[in-house]
Protein backbone atom coordinates (compact mmCIF):
# COMPACT_ATOMS: atom_id res chain seq x y z
CA UNK A 1 0.00 0.00 0.00
CA UNK A 2 2.82 2.37 0.95
CA UNK A 3 4.61 1.66 -2.32
CA UNK A 4 1.41 2.35 -4.28
CA UNK A 5 0.91 5.70 -2.54
CA UNK A 6 4.51 6.65 -3.31
CA UNK A 7 4.03 5.85 -7.00
CA UNK A 8 0.83 7.90 -7.04
CA UNK A 9 2.64 10.87 -5.50
CA UNK A 10 5.39 10.66 -8.10
CA UNK A 11 2.84 10.38 -10.89
CA UNK A 12 1.00 13.46 -9.63
CA UNK A 13 4.30 15.33 -9.41
CA UNK A 14 5.01 14.39 -13.02
CA UNK A 15 1.59 15.58 -14.19
CA UNK A 16 2.01 18.81 -12.24
CA UNK A 17 5.40 19.38 -13.83
CA UNK A 18 4.01 18.95 -17.35
CA UNK A 19 1.06 21.27 -16.62
CA UNK A 20 3.35 23.94 -15.17
CA UNK A 21 5.59 23.75 -18.25
CA UNK A 22 2.59 24.09 -20.61
CA UNK A 23 1.12 27.01 -18.67
CA UNK A 24 4.53 28.70 -18.40
CA UNK A 25 5.18 28.35 -22.13
CA UNK A 26 1.75 29.75 -22.91
CA UNK A 27 2.41 32.67 -20.62
CA UNK A 28 5.86 33.28 -22.05
CA UNK A 29 4.66 33.40 -25.65
CA UNK A 30 2.41 36.28 -24.63
CA UNK A 31 5.40 38.13 -23.15
CA UNK A 32 7.47 38.06 -26.33
CA UNK A 33 7.92 41.77 -26.84
CA UNK A 34 10.82 44.13 -26.41
CA UNK A 35 11.23 45.00 -22.75
CA UNK A 36 14.08 46.17 -20.56
CA UNK A 37 15.19 44.46 -17.36
CA UNK A 38 14.29 46.24 -14.14
CA UNK A 39 17.61 45.03 -12.70
CA UNK A 40 20.21 46.25 -15.18
CA UNK A 41 18.32 48.01 -17.97
CA UNK A 42 19.38 45.59 -20.71
CA UNK A 43 16.89 44.35 -23.31
CA UNK A 44 15.57 40.88 -22.39
CA UNK A 45 16.09 38.04 -24.85
CA UNK A 46 13.18 37.45 -27.26
CA UNK A 47 11.84 34.10 -28.43
CA UNK A 48 12.24 33.26 -32.14
CA UNK A 49 10.83 30.38 -34.15
CA UNK A 50 13.71 28.11 -35.11
CA UNK A 51 14.93 27.82 -38.67
CA UNK A 52 16.77 24.85 -40.09
CA UNK A 53 20.14 26.57 -39.80
CA UNK A 54 19.65 27.98 -36.28
CA UNK A 55 18.40 24.61 -35.06
CA UNK A 56 21.30 22.65 -36.55
CA UNK A 57 24.06 25.01 -35.39
CA UNK A 58 22.66 25.16 -31.86
CA UNK A 59 22.17 28.93 -31.80
CA UNK A 60 18.38 28.63 -31.41
CA UNK A 61 18.70 26.41 -28.35
CA UNK A 62 21.23 28.77 -26.78
CA UNK A 63 18.99 31.75 -27.46
CA UNK A 64 15.96 29.93 -26.06
CA UNK A 65 17.88 29.08 -22.90
CA UNK A 66 18.64 32.78 -22.48
CA UNK A 67 14.99 33.62 -23.13
CA UNK A 68 13.78 31.21 -20.46
CA UNK A 69 16.44 32.41 -18.02
CA UNK A 70 15.30 36.00 -18.53
CA UNK A 71 11.55 35.56 -18.38
CA UNK A 72 10.48 32.41 -16.58
CA UNK A 73 9.68 32.98 -12.94
CA UNK A 74 10.74 30.07 -10.72
CA UNK A 75 12.88 28.36 -13.37
CA UNK A 76 15.10 26.85 -10.68
CA UNK A 77 12.05 25.24 -9.07
CA UNK A 78 11.01 23.80 -12.43
CA UNK A 79 14.47 22.38 -13.01
CA UNK A 80 14.37 20.79 -9.58
CA UNK A 81 10.97 19.26 -10.36
CA UNK A 82 12.27 18.06 -13.71
CA UNK A 83 15.27 16.38 -12.09
CA UNK A 84 13.10 14.78 -9.42
CA UNK A 85 10.57 13.43 -11.93
CA UNK A 86 13.23 12.20 -14.37
CA UNK A 87 15.38 10.47 -11.76
CA UNK A 88 12.82 9.27 -9.22
CA UNK A 89 9.72 8.56 -11.30
CA UNK A 90 11.17 7.46 -14.63
CA UNK A 91 14.40 6.17 -13.05
CA UNK A 92 16.45 7.82 -15.77
CA UNK A 93 20.21 7.41 -15.42
CA UNK A 94 20.95 10.28 -17.77
CA UNK A 95 19.79 13.86 -17.45
CA UNK A 96 21.08 17.04 -19.09
CA UNK A 97 24.15 15.29 -20.48
CA UNK A 98 25.10 13.83 -17.10
CA UNK A 99 25.04 10.10 -16.40
CA UNK A 100 24.23 8.96 -12.86
CA UNK A 101 25.39 5.60 -11.49
CA UNK A 102 22.58 4.65 -9.12
CA UNK A 103 24.67 2.13 -7.21
CA UNK A 104 27.55 4.42 -6.29
CA UNK A 105 26.17 7.94 -6.81
CA UNK A 106 28.99 8.63 -9.28
CA UNK A 107 28.30 11.31 -11.94
CA UNK A 108 29.91 11.28 -15.38
CA UNK A 109 30.00 13.96 -18.07
CA UNK A 110 29.03 13.25 -21.67
CA UNK A 111 31.85 12.93 -24.18
CA UNK A 112 33.31 16.07 -25.80
CA UNK A 113 34.65 16.63 -29.30
CA UNK A 114 38.45 16.63 -29.10
CA UNK A 115 40.99 18.33 -31.33
CA UNK A 116 43.65 15.96 -32.72
CA UNK A 117 46.84 15.75 -30.65
CA UNK A 118 48.93 16.11 -33.82
CA UNK A 119 48.21 19.85 -33.82
CA UNK A 120 50.56 20.15 -30.82
CA UNK A 121 53.43 18.34 -32.54
CA UNK A 122 55.42 21.46 -33.40
CA UNK A 123 55.05 22.84 -29.88
CA UNK A 124 56.06 19.54 -28.26
CA UNK A 125 59.03 19.29 -30.61
CA UNK A 126 60.10 22.73 -29.44
CA UNK A 127 59.62 21.67 -25.82
CA UNK A 128 61.84 18.65 -26.40
CA UNK A 129 64.49 20.81 -28.06
CA UNK A 130 64.55 23.29 -25.16
CA UNK A 131 65.01 20.59 -22.52
CA UNK A 132 67.61 18.74 -24.61
CA UNK A 133 69.62 21.92 -25.23
CA UNK A 134 69.64 22.61 -21.49
CA UNK A 135 70.52 18.98 -20.65
CA UNK A 136 67.33 18.56 -18.60
CA UNK A 137 65.37 15.27 -18.80
CA UNK A 138 61.75 15.54 -19.96
CA UNK A 139 59.00 13.22 -18.71
CA UNK A 140 55.50 13.05 -20.20
CA UNK A 141 52.77 12.04 -17.75
CA UNK A 142 49.37 11.04 -19.15
CA UNK A 143 46.45 11.97 -16.88
CA UNK A 144 43.26 10.01 -17.61
CA UNK A 145 39.88 11.66 -17.40
CA UNK A 146 37.27 10.26 -15.05
CA UNK A 147 35.44 8.64 -17.99
CA UNK A 148 38.59 6.60 -18.66
CA UNK A 149 38.96 5.45 -15.08
CA UNK A 150 35.33 4.23 -15.08
CA UNK A 151 35.06 3.27 -18.75
CA UNK A 152 33.65 -0.16 -17.86
CA UNK A 153 30.53 1.27 -16.18
CA UNK A 154 29.59 3.99 -18.67
CA UNK A 155 26.43 3.66 -20.79
CA UNK A 156 26.89 1.38 -23.78
CA UNK A 157 25.67 4.11 -26.15
CA UNK A 158 28.44 6.50 -25.11
CA UNK A 159 31.33 6.33 -27.56
CA UNK A 160 34.38 6.86 -25.33
CA UNK A 161 36.40 9.36 -27.35
CA UNK A 162 39.11 9.42 -24.69
CA UNK A 163 39.80 5.71 -25.17
CA UNK A 164 39.62 6.10 -28.96
CA UNK A 165 42.15 8.97 -28.98
CA UNK A 166 44.47 7.69 -26.28
CA UNK A 167 46.80 5.60 -28.53
CA UNK A 168 47.56 8.63 -30.72
CA UNK A 169 48.19 10.81 -27.64
CA UNK A 170 50.60 8.31 -26.11
CA UNK A 171 52.33 7.89 -29.49
CA UNK A 172 52.73 11.66 -29.79
CA UNK A 173 54.21 11.84 -26.30
CA UNK A 174 56.59 8.94 -27.03
CA UNK A 175 58.00 10.83 -30.05
CA UNK A 176 59.37 13.45 -27.68
CA UNK A 177 60.38 11.61 -24.52
CA UNK A 178 59.63 8.89 -21.95
CA UNK A 179 55.98 8.46 -20.98
CA UNK A 180 54.20 7.50 -17.76
CA UNK A 181 50.53 6.55 -18.11
CA UNK A 182 48.68 7.11 -14.81
CA UNK A 183 45.56 5.27 -15.96
CA UNK A 184 46.38 1.97 -14.18
CA UNK A 185 47.18 3.88 -10.98
CA UNK A 186 43.83 5.66 -10.67
CA UNK A 187 41.62 3.09 -12.43
CA UNK A 188 42.21 0.21 -10.01
CA UNK A 189 38.75 -1.10 -9.11
CA UNK A 190 39.80 -1.63 -5.50
CA UNK A 191 40.67 2.04 -4.95
CA UNK A 192 39.12 4.16 -7.72
CA UNK A 193 35.96 5.08 -5.78
CA UNK A 194 38.22 6.73 -3.20
CA UNK A 195 40.57 8.21 -5.79
CA UNK A 196 37.87 10.26 -7.57
CA UNK A 197 35.16 12.66 -6.46
CA UNK A 198 31.59 11.53 -7.03
CA UNK A 199 30.25 14.80 -8.45
CA UNK A 200 33.41 16.51 -9.69
CA UNK A 201 35.60 15.60 -12.69
CA UNK A 202 38.88 15.77 -10.72
CA UNK A 203 40.66 13.08 -8.80
CA UNK A 204 40.52 13.42 -5.02
CA UNK A 205 43.51 13.95 -2.76
CA UNK A 206 43.90 10.17 -2.60
CA UNK A 207 44.15 9.94 -6.38
CA UNK A 208 46.62 12.84 -6.32
CA UNK A 209 48.75 11.11 -3.69
CA UNK A 210 48.72 7.83 -5.62
CA UNK A 211 49.73 9.72 -8.77
CA UNK A 212 52.57 11.51 -6.96
CA UNK A 213 53.94 8.17 -5.75
CA UNK A 214 53.80 6.77 -9.30
CA UNK A 215 55.69 9.79 -10.69
CA UNK A 216 58.31 9.51 -7.93
CA UNK A 217 58.86 5.86 -8.83
CA UNK A 218 59.20 6.73 -12.52
CA UNK A 219 61.81 9.40 -11.76
CA UNK A 220 63.76 6.87 -9.72
CA UNK A 221 63.68 4.46 -12.68
CA UNK A 222 65.09 7.27 -14.83
CA UNK A 223 67.93 7.71 -12.36
CA UNK A 224 66.78 11.18 -11.28
CA UNK A 225 66.78 12.57 -7.70
CA UNK A 226 63.07 12.10 -6.97
CA UNK A 227 61.38 13.60 -3.89
CA UNK A 228 61.37 11.27 -0.91
CA UNK A 229 58.31 9.12 -0.15
CA UNK A 230 55.17 10.66 1.30
CA UNK A 231 55.38 11.06 5.09
CA UNK A 232 52.56 10.06 7.44
CA UNK A 233 49.50 12.24 6.97
CA UNK A 234 48.65 13.12 10.57
CA UNK A 235 46.74 16.38 10.04
CA UNK A 236 43.12 16.17 8.86
CA UNK A 237 40.89 19.13 7.96
CA UNK A 238 37.22 18.34 7.34
CA UNK A 239 35.27 20.72 5.13
CA UNK A 240 31.52 20.73 4.34
CA UNK A 241 30.27 18.22 1.75
CA UNK A 242 29.83 19.65 -1.73
CA UNK A 243 28.44 19.03 -5.23
CA UNK A 244 31.18 19.43 -7.81
CA UNK A 245 31.47 20.65 -11.39
CA UNK A 246 29.46 17.79 -12.91
CA UNK A 247 26.59 18.05 -10.43
CA UNK A 248 26.38 21.75 -11.16
CA UNK A 249 24.75 20.91 -14.51
CA UNK A 250 21.72 19.40 -12.86
CA UNK A 251 19.87 20.37 -9.71
CA UNK A 252 20.34 19.03 -6.21
CA UNK A 253 17.28 16.82 -6.62
CA UNK A 254 19.06 14.80 -9.31
CA UNK A 255 22.29 14.20 -7.38
CA UNK A 256 22.16 11.00 -5.30
CA UNK A 257 25.07 11.89 -3.00
CA UNK A 258 27.27 14.80 -2.06
CA UNK A 259 31.04 14.58 -1.93
CA UNK A 260 32.76 14.45 1.45
CA UNK A 261 35.79 16.72 1.44
CA UNK A 262 38.58 16.11 3.92
CA UNK A 263 42.16 17.21 3.25
CA UNK A 264 45.03 15.47 5.01
CA UNK A 265 48.53 16.85 5.44
CA UNK A 266 51.72 16.12 7.32
CA UNK A 267 52.97 17.91 10.43
CA UNK A 268 56.49 17.18 9.16
CA UNK A 269 56.00 19.38 6.11
CA UNK A 270 58.42 22.28 5.76
CA UNK A 271 57.04 23.46 2.42
CA UNK A 272 56.53 27.14 1.69
CA UNK A 273 54.45 28.43 -1.22
CA UNK A 274 54.63 31.42 -3.56
CA UNK A 275 51.50 31.88 -5.69
CA UNK A 276 51.72 33.97 -8.86
CA UNK A 277 54.92 35.62 -7.66
CA UNK A 278 58.44 36.02 -8.99
CA UNK A 279 60.57 32.89 -8.76
CA UNK A 280 63.31 35.14 -7.35
CA UNK A 281 61.21 36.14 -4.34
CA UNK A 282 63.23 35.47 -1.18
CA UNK A 283 60.31 34.62 1.14
CA UNK A 284 57.27 32.52 0.28
CA UNK A 285 54.35 32.64 2.70
CA UNK A 286 51.20 31.98 0.65
CA UNK A 287 49.00 29.18 2.02
CA UNK A 288 49.25 25.77 0.35
CA UNK A 289 45.58 25.15 1.16
CA UNK A 290 42.90 27.83 0.88
CA UNK A 291 40.57 27.28 3.84
CA UNK A 292 38.34 30.10 2.59
CA UNK A 293 37.63 28.05 -0.56
CA UNK A 294 37.05 24.90 1.47
CA UNK A 295 34.62 26.46 3.93
CA UNK A 296 32.38 28.26 1.44
CA UNK A 297 28.76 27.68 2.43
CA UNK A 298 27.31 27.12 -1.03
CA UNK A 299 27.00 23.39 -1.74
CA UNK A 300 27.98 24.12 -5.36
CA UNK A 301 31.14 26.02 -4.39
CA UNK A 302 34.37 24.84 -5.97
CA UNK A 303 35.98 23.17 -2.95
CA UNK A 304 38.61 21.63 -5.22
CA UNK A 305 40.07 25.14 -5.30
CA UNK A 306 41.19 24.51 -1.72
CA UNK A 307 44.34 22.97 -3.23
CA UNK A 308 46.79 25.88 -3.72
CA UNK A 309 43.85 28.26 -4.13
CA UNK A 310 42.86 26.78 -7.50
CA UNK A 311 44.38 27.33 -10.95
CA UNK A 312 47.34 29.71 -10.81
CA UNK A 313 49.69 30.78 -13.55
CA UNK A 314 52.69 29.77 -11.44
CA UNK A 315 53.15 28.05 -8.08
CA UNK A 316 56.56 27.89 -6.42
CA UNK A 317 56.89 25.37 -3.57
CA UNK A 318 60.14 25.18 -1.62
CA UNK A 319 61.32 22.64 0.92
CA UNK A 320 64.45 20.92 2.21
CA UNK A 321 64.07 17.61 0.44
CA UNK A 322 65.43 16.01 -2.72
CA UNK A 323 65.00 17.10 -6.32
CA UNK A 324 64.01 20.29 -8.14
CA UNK A 325 61.38 20.07 -10.88
CA UNK A 326 59.40 22.26 -13.25
CA UNK A 327 55.91 20.88 -13.89
CA UNK A 328 53.67 21.92 -16.78
CA UNK A 329 50.18 21.02 -15.59
CA UNK A 330 46.43 21.63 -15.68
CA UNK A 331 43.92 21.66 -12.79
CA UNK A 332 44.66 18.03 -11.90
CA UNK A 333 48.04 19.33 -10.83
CA UNK A 334 46.48 21.62 -8.22
CA UNK A 335 46.10 18.67 -5.85
CA UNK A 336 49.03 16.67 -7.25
CA UNK A 337 51.77 19.26 -6.81
CA UNK A 338 51.58 19.75 -3.00
CA UNK A 339 51.87 16.00 -2.35
CA UNK A 340 54.60 15.56 -4.96
CA UNK A 341 56.48 18.51 -3.47
CA UNK A 342 56.52 16.90 -0.02
CA UNK A 343 60.08 15.62 0.19
CA UNK A 344 61.30 17.82 -2.69
CA UNK A 345 63.74 20.71 -2.61
CA UNK A 346 61.72 22.84 -5.02
CA UNK A 347 58.79 22.47 -7.42
CA UNK A 348 57.80 25.23 -9.85
CA UNK A 349 54.42 24.46 -11.43
CA UNK A 350 53.14 26.25 -14.54
CA UNK A 351 49.52 26.22 -15.73
CA UNK A 352 49.88 27.36 -19.33
CA UNK A 353 46.24 28.48 -19.48
CA UNK A 354 46.89 31.21 -16.89
CA UNK A 355 50.61 31.82 -17.31
CA UNK A 356 52.04 34.93 -18.95
CA UNK A 357 55.54 35.00 -17.48
CA UNK A 358 58.95 34.35 -18.95
CA UNK A 359 59.64 31.56 -21.42
CA UNK A 360 60.32 28.01 -20.26
CA UNK A 361 63.92 28.23 -21.47
CA UNK A 362 64.48 31.20 -19.14
CA UNK A 363 62.78 29.39 -16.25
CA UNK A 364 65.04 26.39 -16.76
CA UNK A 365 68.10 28.62 -16.72
CA UNK A 366 66.97 30.30 -13.49
CA UNK A 367 65.56 27.30 -11.59
CA UNK A 368 68.10 24.71 -12.81
CA UNK A 369 65.72 21.76 -12.38
CA UNK A 370 66.63 18.09 -12.32
CA UNK A 371 63.82 17.52 -14.79
CA UNK A 372 60.74 18.93 -16.54
CA UNK A 373 57.43 17.08 -16.18
CA UNK A 374 54.67 17.61 -18.74
CA UNK A 375 51.40 16.30 -17.29
CA UNK A 376 48.02 16.96 -18.87
CA UNK A 377 44.73 15.30 -19.70
CA UNK A 378 43.27 15.07 -23.19
CA UNK A 379 40.53 17.66 -22.74
CA UNK A 380 42.93 20.34 -21.53
CA UNK A 381 45.35 19.74 -24.41
CA UNK A 382 42.45 19.87 -26.85
CA UNK A 383 41.74 23.46 -25.77
CA UNK A 384 45.34 24.69 -26.09
CA UNK A 385 45.77 27.74 -28.32
CA UNK A 386 48.89 29.62 -29.40
CA UNK A 387 48.81 31.33 -25.98
CA UNK A 388 49.37 28.08 -24.08
CA UNK A 389 51.88 26.71 -26.57
CA UNK A 390 53.86 29.96 -26.35
CA UNK A 391 55.01 28.94 -22.85
CA UNK A 392 57.05 26.11 -24.40
CA UNK A 393 59.69 28.38 -25.87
Amino acid sequence: MKKTLTLIRYALAGIAFVLICLLSFGYLTQQNHTVKSFLDGRVLTEFHVPTKSTFLDGSWMKETEGYVDDRMVGRRLLLTLHAAVATKVFRSNEISGVWIDRKTGMLQEDMPVLAPIERLDAGLTNLQAITTTNHVPLLFVYIPKKQEAFADVLPKNWDNVYLDNKPSVLAEFAKHGPVLDLTPTVSDKSTRMKDWFLTDHHWSQYGAMAASTAVRNQLNLMGLPAPTALPTMDISTKYPNFIGSIGRRITTAGVPKRDPFTVTWSSKSDLTHCMNRSIHRAVCNDPIFSKARGYQKDVYSNRYGTFMGGDNGIDDLRGNGTGTYIILKDSFGDSFVPYFALGAKRVVAIDERHYSGEALSKLIADVKPNGVIFMHNQLTMSTFTDHEIAAWR
